[in-house]
């Protein structure tokens, strides 16, 4: 068929699930409500009314981008169960495990014997999970950013849970001066030099981002041009003809098919006539840094915004400035790397 990249499965697992379904973004009015003190009151990802009485001590994490969030702010000494694809930063990997991201695959036994006073959840994905803790009396929170304004919203809802506001705020400013770079210079880059740009999310059937996805948001904000960007679903289907037809300068992948050993080959007819296959403008980006709509997120637009214009941006910088001294955040390497044929 198209792409050969029966990794991808494990990225989505390890990353996030939302890139496969179409889920639940957060609405403009996301946490509408009080959550400038307790008791909180709100709205969540999913539009469901909450109140969060006091900070949370003891929480279950069921999303690695909040995960990740967590542990920016500097609460992840109060994370009590993650699920098993939380791999970063490498203290989520000691945390206790309480199953998969998918609803089916969490054991909600051991969620409620970690006792925990806050579980926070995704959107779409955990909407029926949601509802089975709720009847257990458990406080639950579904936060799902699908953009940086909701990124920033996030972080600092997050950082008012447990007690690190003014952590979060911290975060968020960095977060802010750095696209705000991204921004300026896309903003220099003429109508002319923008380049048409194909997001590969699966290969059989093809899949891809649309313009309402994180990932389709990424690539606009630095400034390409979705070749789908008319779609009004999140992660489309599309054929080949249609690709072909709308012809690609560049085309994105996941780098989690370079590290599990796949190799794309695309055999189509005309396929090898695309500009960005011509022109061997073919990249591989860090699945997480594109997937997780947590702090990384940043890593994941500069890496985006390298690819299309390496003219004009640098290679990625350092991940966000975090509050746990004990960490290497930049153990991984940029990645930014051409896909071999």
């Amino acid at each position: 068929m198209v792409a050969v990249f029966r990794t991808f499965s494990l990225w989505v697992l390890g990353g996030c699930f939302l890139l496969m379904l179409a889920c639940t973004p957060l609405k403009p009015d996301a946490f509408e409500g009080n959550t400038d003190s307790f008791p909180m009151k709100l709205k969540d990802a999913l539009g469901r009314e909450v109140t969060i009485e006091k900070p949370a001590t003891r929480i279950v994490s069921l999303s690695p981008s909040v995960t990740e969030m967590l542990f920016a702010v500097g609460a992840g000494d109060k994370i009590v169960g993650v699920t098993s694809y939380a791999n970063y930063p490498e203290e989520a990997l000691s945390k206790e495990k309480v199953g998969g991201f998918e609803g089916k695959s969490l054991n909600l036994e051991k969620i409620v014997g970690l006792q925990p006073d806050l579980i926070l959840t995704a959107g779409g994905m955990h909407a029926t999970l949601a509802q089975q803790l709720d009847r257990l009396n458990l406080n639950v929170l579904s936060v799902e950013p699908n953009n940086f304004r909701e990124l920033y919203q996030a972080l600092e809802l997050v950082g008012k849970l447990v007690g690190k506001a003014k952590e979060a705020k911290a975060l968020v400013v960095e977060i802010r001066e750095r696209k705000l770079v991204i921004d300026q210079k896309v903003a220099k880059i003429s109508e002319a030099e923008r380049v048409r740009v194909f997001y590969q999310t699966w290969d059989d059937p093809l899949q891809t981002a649309g313009p309402r996805s994180l990932i389709g948001n990424l690539i606009e904000t630095a400034g390409g041009i979705n070749i789908f960007g008319e779609v009004k679903q999140q992660y489309p289907y599309v054929s080949v003809e249609a690709v072909l037809a709308r012809d690609p300068q560049v085309i994105l992948v996941p780098s989690h098919a370079k590290e599990e050993g796949a190799k794309p080959s695309f055999s189509a007819p005309g396929w090898e006539n695309i500009s960005a296959v011509r022109k061997n403008r073919l990249y591989y980006l860090n699945g997480d840094w594109i997937s997780r709509s947590g702090p990384r997120i940043i890593l994941g637009l500069e890496a985006i915004a390298h690819a299309l214009y390496p003219e004009h941006f640098d290679p990625p910088g350092g991940p966000p400035s975090m509050q746990i001294p004990s960490v290497s955040w930049n153990a991984r390497p940029a990645e930014v790397s051409k896909v071999t044929w």
